[in-house]
């Protein structure tokens, strides 16, 4: 078992942890996906023995997996602070730390090391752009990466998968009921 002193040399050895951050900024796509969805609900409802209809349906599905493909969510990796340099940080700033605080985008800016440059300005800019939804995502996701507590347990997905993989339980083969049937 390693010595607490060998402990911190590891945690001092190893990188800091990140939170990365998708979101969709082009809203043109967006838009078009969503009129693409509405056209494919039409073609789907009508009739499966149209081959019209079959046809359009599938072009219209391919269109929205091109638009899907063609313009890619941005992504924002944010890296933690230590809890000293957090202790500065915070040390520094207002006490205010709604949604729209300037503390946030203050975070963000220190916080994000891609995309490169990342700047108070630039998230200013964001702020006033971006909806709550997408919003509150940059600034879940840079909390996260400084007050996270960051386990290794499996995904909900890596969970699911295992089970579907492997048995759950073991049960009992079928035998003949001891009682006569009725």
């Amino acid at each position: 078992m390693p010595t607490f002193d060998d402990l911190v040399g590891q945690v001092e050895e190893q990188p800091r942890f990140r939170v990365t951050v998708r979101l969709l900024l082009d809203a043109a796509a967006y838009n078009r996906a969503s009129d693409l969805q509405v056209d494919l609900d039409v073609a789907m409802a009508r009739p499966a023995d149209d081959d019209i209809t079959v046809e359009s349906a599938v072009s219209v599905a391919q269109e929205l997996a091109d638009l899907f493909e063609e313009h890619p969510p941005a992504t924002f990796v944010f890296e933690q602070l230590s809890a000293a340099e957090w202790s500065e940080f915070e040390a520094d700033q207002p006490s205010d730390r709604g949604r729209d605080a300037p503390f946030w985008r203050d975070l963000m800016a220190r916080c994000c090391i891609d995309p490169e440059g990342a700047s108070r300005d630039g998230f200013d800019r964001l702020h006033r752009r971006l909806s709550v939804g997408q919003w509150e995502q940059l600034r879940a996701g840079v909390e996260a990466a400084n007050v996270g507590l960051f386990d290794l347990r499996p995904t909900r997905a890596a969970t699911a998968l295992l089970r579907g993989t492997r048995p759950s339980s073991t049960t009992a083969p079928n035998a003949g009921s001891p009682d006569p049937s009725s």
